[in-house]
């Protein structure tokens, strides 16, 4: 398995899907609507730049089941974006921590979201982590 660098995107795609699938932790009415505010702000970016490649990834991940591939390519749509726009990456981070101060617990959404490997690790920030299973490389 590829290494999996933990993004804006990969973040944004597992709370996508949690969202689409109201899995997880009992989430208050609050969280669900914090996690709404990102879905609904991620899709108007998406629709007001006329990318319909990203669109469509975003209905791909909101009608589950959403593999791996859907929510990578999820994810590259967020990132991209984000990159393009300071202020756009620094509105999906503040909406991410809205999310988190509802209740949503984001750390564990994203690991559920990307693998049925257990993998704990909490309070990171401003890193890229990367966790590699299987046969060790040559």
């Amino acid at each position: 398995m590829e290494p999996v660098p933990l993004t804006i995107g990969a973040v944004v795609a597992a709370l996508v899907l949690k969202a689409a699938e109201k899995s997880g932790e009992q989430a208050t009415e609050t969280a669900w609507a914090a996690v709404g505010k990102l879905v609904e702000r991620v899709r108007r970016r998406f629709s007001e730049g006329g990318d319909a490649q990203a669109v469509a990834a975003l209905a791909r991940v909101q009608d589950p089941p959403a593999g791996p591939s859907q929510l990578a390519a999820l994810a590259a749509a967020v990132d991209r974006h984000a990159g393009e726009d300071a202020d756009f990456a620094t509105e999906l981070q503040r909406l991410v921590r809205e999310s988190e101060s509802a209740g949503v617990k984001v750390q564990q959404v994203t690991q559920t979201a990307w693998g049925s490997q257990v993998s704990q690790i909490q309070d990171v920030s401003g890193s890229t982590v990367n966790v590699t299973f299987g046969k060790p490389q040559s």
